[in-house]
């Protein structure tokens, strides 16, 4: 990649996905052996990665040779740490007025109906009726009763507890 310099810089790994730089650095070419000159450049080649929206992962050679298991846990966690963000992502892309009443209900932990809705939308129950639907659309509420044209009373589904809890 280019630096902001203009300067081509090298990465070991890099994970385009979720945009994560992968180093493998040797304590003699790094950090024993290293010049002044070199030492400011690694640290350019780490703002360049930064103001680019790089996530930069630096390992040890040492570190990978002989604390595999260690290193593999860092990287589990950290991409554990990017599934939690698609949920945050997943939340975020919902419309202010649903991700308000999925909050509100997740607080009640019980079923809640249209009235309900309306009251915490501060909102006509046709509003929140069609607030409601939408949400239902997405599976993150699921109706109650066996009517098939209108319902009047909701919960939450598993996977919009399992956003919520997320973003806590």
């Amino acid at each position: 990649m280019l630096s902001v310099n203009g300067v081509k810089i090298y990465i070991d790994i890099y994970y385009e996905p979720l945009g994560i730089a992968f180093e493998c650095d040797g304590y003699v070419f790094h950090a024993e052996l290293i010049t002044r000159d070199r030492f400011s450049f690694e640290r350019m080649r780490i703002r360049s990665m930064a103001m680019k929206g790089i996530t930069y992962i630096p390992f040890s050679y040492d570190e990978l040779e002989k604390k595999t298991e260690a290193c593999q846990a860092h990287l589990y966690m950290l991409f554990g740490r990017f599934e939690s963000n698609a949920n945050t992502t997943a939340f975020m892309d919902l419309k202010v007025q649903e991700r308000e009443l999925l909050r509100y209900m997740n607080r009640l932990d019980r079923k809640f109906g249209t009235q309900e809705a309306a009251e915490c939308l501060k909102c006509c129950t046709k509003a929140s009726r069609k607030i409601l639907r939408a949400l239902a659309d997405k599976q993150l509420i699921h109706p109650l009763g066996s009517g098939t044209r209108r319902h009047h009373y909701y919960e939450l589904t598993d996977q919009a507890r399992e956003i919520i809890q997320m973003i806590r």
